[in-house]
């Protein structure tokens, strides 16, 4: 689950709250006949103080990923539910929570919280957006939306908390090479054949449906140029 289907989410993640300097993490095989985790969670410390906690798992329905960032000064929420559009709501808190908590001297008052519009422009999205601009940086010099070296922080998290899910003990970040290459190589000599049970080509109707989206956005384009 940490390096296919929430891959996505970690990247999100790591590129809005930053790389956590430690994990304490637990994963899990709870329910398919696989070698490899079908869920995970993790207590993550940051360098300024901040704490997280990050759940990944492929054994609920309907499948929904959220995530939220608490700050000082507001809070951020990213919410979708199975193949639905993800929605994003911004709440601007005054005065900011350090300020309140100290100058407060009401037993039930709380600081205001207001929603924020943020507008949201329709753009080409997915695997088709990211394809189409990385054609268009080799040939057109344009500028990558998800350079490739940014991904290298998702993928150091989801080992950390393999890591550190193993070793029974927190994996500090940045993660040691050697220690993880050693876990690797553990698991490789453990590991036992398996009988294919089916084998199976199935074309995602998530894809063709966010082609014919991603067609219709390009022809009001189209249109209004």
């Amino acid at each position: 689950v940490l390096l296919n289907q929430a891959t996505h989410m970690l990247d999100v993640f790591t590129w809005l709250a930053g790389r956590p300097k430690l994990v304490t993490a637990q994963t899990r095989t709870r329910m398919h006949d696989i070698e490899v985790e079908d869920e995970a969670f993790a207590f993550l410390e940051y360098p300024n103080g901040a704490t997280g906690y990050l759940y990944a798992g492929v054994n609920d329905s309907p499948e929904c990923t959220r995530l939220e960032i608490c700050g000082d000064k507001g809070k951020i929420l990213i919410e979708s539910w199975g193949r639905d559009e993800e929605t994003l709501r911004v709440w601007e808190v005054k005065p900011p929570l350090s300020e309140f908590t100290i100058r407060n001297k009401s037993m039930w008052a709380s600081p205001q919280a207001k929603l924020v519009e943020v507008p949201l422009k329709k753009t080409e999205q997915g695997h088709i957006a990211v394809t189409r601009n990385f054609c268009n940086a080799i040939l057109h010099n344009e500028p990558l939306l998800t350079p490739g070296a940014e991904g290298l922080y998702s993928l150091e998290l989801g080992n950390a908390m393999i890591l550190s899910s193993f070793r029974k003990k927190p994996a500090r970040i940045p993660l040691s090479a050697a220690e993880y290459d050693g876990l690797m190589a553990d698991l490789v000599r453990r590991s036992k054949p398996k009988k294919v049970v089916a084998d199976q080509r199935i074309t995602d109707t998530a894809y063709t449906r966010t082609k014919t989206a991603t067609k219709k956005v390009a022809k009001k384009a189209a249109k209004k140029a």
